[in-house]
C-alpha cells in the first residue's frame, strides 16, 4: 500500500506481516506488559517489517492505511492479504504461547476430569462460595447453599 512495489511483492508482505504479528503477538502474551520491553520490541520489528509491508502488524492499522491512500480499486486485494496474514500470524502466536507453558494439556486433563473450561480462561469475577453482601458485583451462577 503505501510501500513503493508492494503490490507487486504480495507473497514478501504476506510473509512478513504473518511473521511479524505472530512475535509480536508472542512476545505481548508471553511478556509482564513489561511497556519498555515491549516498546523496544515493536520498534525491532517495525525496523525489520517496514521496508516491505509498510510494518502495520494490525488490521485497524492496515484499514487505517488503506483508506489513507484512497486507492481502493488497485489494493483491495493487497489489504485482504495483509489482514489475513495478520490473523493467521496472531493465532499463531498464541498457539506458540500455550506451547511455551509446557504440558499445558495433561495438567488439564488432570485437573479438569470432566472436560469443563480451564479456569484460568475465565475472568474471576466471584468467589468459588459464592456471592455475599460484601460483594457488590454479580456472578455467573447462583450459590443455593446460603
Amino acid at each position: 500500500m503505501e510501500v513503493p512495489g508492494s503490490s507487486d511483492r504480495k507473497m514478501y508482505v504476506f510473509l512478513y506481516e504473518l511473521i511479524g504479528t505472530c512475535l509480536l503477538t508472542y512476545a505481548v502474551t508471553l511478556n509482564d506488559a513489561n511497556a519498555y520491553v515491549m516498546a523496544f520490541f515493536l520498534y525491532v520489528l517495525l525496523v525489520i517489517v517496514s521496508p516491505i509491508s509498510g510494518g502495520h502488524l494490525n488490521p485497524a492499522v492496515t484499514i487505517g492505511v488503506f483508506i489513507n491512500e484512497k486507492k481502493f480499486s488497485e489494493d483491495k486485494v493487497l489489504l485482504v492479504i495483509t489482514i489475513a496474514a495478520q490473523f493467521v500470524g496472531a493465532f499463531l502466536g498464541i498457539f506458540f504461547t500455550f506451547l511455551s507453558y509446557g504440558n499445558f494439556y495433561d495438567s488439564w486433563k488432570q485437573t479438569h476430569p470432566n472436560n469443563s473450561i480451564p479456569s484460568g480462561f475465565i475472568p474471576y469475577l466471584c468467589p468459588i462460595g459464592g456471592l455475599t453482601t460484601a460483594q457488590p458485583f454479580g456472578c455467573a451462577y447462583e450459590d443455593r447453599s446460603i
